[in-house]
């Protein structure tokens, strides 16, 4: 007698099947962890997704780089292993957007996130507002006080690692509230 509410649970025309996998972590990365002066990283290129369901909603054929992004992510599994073992503060992974999964690590974390729009990674076709917003990414995005970029790439077979932006703290004269994220040009 308990009822099912939130997610694609709710309502629908159709049958949506939700899968959860649990497992165990000798190092688990929280979303809590994040401290001021961190640097922000992302794993890989954002946008696909979000492309291509665009796409889908214009009535066109997504590219193959966008629809491949979409219907098959990638589990970025022994990216977080790796993270957990070279100092890794804070990571979630990015299924509600750039911009949304920043605020949920900032809110835990009790700071504010600003993030370098020109520093975004994105896949060919895909503005750097559009790459902020995409959700259904499941790329890592991970604080740390440093990471060895070039390092990572090695030990990951090439996927790629990029600083785009730094935790703030919040609460301060003249700083914005805990689970701000700011997003502009430059920096």
């Amino acid at each position: 007698d308990t009822p099912i509410v939130g997610g694609d649970l709710t309502g629908g025309e159709r049958l949506s099947l939700a899968i959860t996998v649990l497992g165990s972590a000798p190092r688990p990365l929280a979303r809590s962890g994040a401290q001021p002066g961190d640097t922000i990283y992302v794993t890989g290129a954002l946008g696909g997704p979000g492309a291509a369901l665009a796409a889908w909603e214009r009535g066109e054929t997504p590219s193959a780089t966008h629809r491949e992004r979409f219907a098959r992510p990638e589990a970025r599994l022994e990216a977080g292993i790796w993270f957990a073992r070279h100092g890794a503060t804070a990571a979630i992974d990015i299924s509600d957007g750039l911009a949304g999964d920043a605020a949920h690590l900032a809110a835990a974390s009790g700071v504010r996130c600003l993030l370098r729009l020109d520093a975004l990674p994105r896949v060919a076709g895909v503005s750097a507002r559009d790459a902020l917003v995409s959700g259904e990414e499941y790329e890592l995005l991970v604080t740390a006080p440093a990471l060895d970029t070039t390092r990572f790439a090695a030990e990951n077979v090439g996927l790629a690692l990029h600083a785009i932006g730094v935790v703030e703290q919040a609460g301060s004269p003249g700083a914005g509230a805990a689970g701000e994220v700011i997003a502009e040009e430059g920096g």
